[in-house]
């Protein structure tokens, strides 16, 4: 999990151009005459959004709360395959080095084929295409948080646009060895001082995405690739450089991943279980 930079685009610039992106259509000859007549009110309250996205304060902003044909032409703005839309959707998982970063970020297990909105757009239409509002989601964490983003004054999420991810390690990977099959689970604590804001944060992310139940779904995987490597590796590296070859490469991901990339840990806990590593590394007895 990492944070991402927003986009650059100006937010009254880019409703303008989602709007002529728009068609009339026969049966509604008038469409973009009447969002044309909304845009005064709503860059008003882009202005408050803008704001507040500056200081991290979205979580007290009060969405207008359209309803009827207003909120319905404003909703209509948003179409995740608008050539406006990917566009938008190119920019923001397009890496400095230019590479596109396709992996949900909320999750970091699944590829991008939706945009979040962090605000979400059935409470608040008028930000639907507010550039700063979309952020590139998986269709299951954002089908999970639908219309839930804050309680009590509080993010129930993280906006990974604001949030600064903490070079501190809060994700933790449990690998018990039994009977030639590792048991692996995870715990979110916060023993290294995380702000306690964050951590809360943090902690309501991870568990209303079920995340830790999801990597466990997904941990297999790992131990496959990390067999395959020790086995490439086996040969040309003692063991000792083999684990330290691994544990540095997860370490390297780590930087570019995020520091609690749950992959990278798990890995560099199972390369640490002594028991696990003998099965990989010990000779195999065969029977006779």
């Amino acid at each position: 999990m990492r944070n991402l930079d927003c986009s650059q685009e100006v937010p009254n610039d880019f409703f303008d151009t989602v709007l002529a992106s728009k068609r009339n259509s026969n049966k509604d000859p008038d469409y973009t005459l009447r969002v044309e007549g909304y845009k005064p009110n709503v860059r008003l309250h882009f202005d408050d959004y803008n704001l507040r996205f500056g200081s991290n304060t979205l979580v007290g902003i009060n969405p207008i709360g359209y309803n009827g044909q207003v909120r319905d032409d404003l909703l209509k703005l948003y179409k995740y395959d608008n050539s406006v839309i990917q566009k938008l959707k190119t920019e923001i998982t397009t890496s400095i080095n230019g590479r596109i970063i396709n992996s949900c970020q909320n999750c970091t297990i699944n590829a991008v084929n939706s945009l979040d909105h962090i605000v979400p757009k059935e409470e608040a239409s008028e930000f639907s295409v507010h550039p700063k509002n979309l952020f590139p989601s998986c269709s299951q964490c954002n089908g999970i948080k639908n219309r839930f983003w804050r309680e009590n004054g509080q993010f129930l999420f993280l906006n990974l646009y604001t949030d600064s991810l903490p070079n501190l390690q809060y994700l933790f990977p449990i690998v018990n060895y039994n009977n030639g099959v590792p048991e692996i689970n995870f715990s979110i604590n916060n023993p290294n001082g995380i702000d306690g804001h964050l951590y809360n944060i943090i902690s309501s992310h991870y568990t209303r995405l079920d995340l830790i139940n999801r990597f466990i779904l997904d941990a297999d995987g790992v131990v496959s690739d990390l067999q395959y490597r020790i086995h490439s590796l086996k040969g040309e590296l003692s063991r000792q450089q083999i684990i330290d070859s691994i544990i540095n490469y997860e370490n390297a991901k780590r930087a570019n991943n995020g520091y609690n990339y749950w992959k990278s840990l798990l890995t560099i806990e199972l390369v640490n279980c002594k028991a696990l590593m003998d099965f990989f590394f010990l000779p195999k007895v065969v029977g006779i």
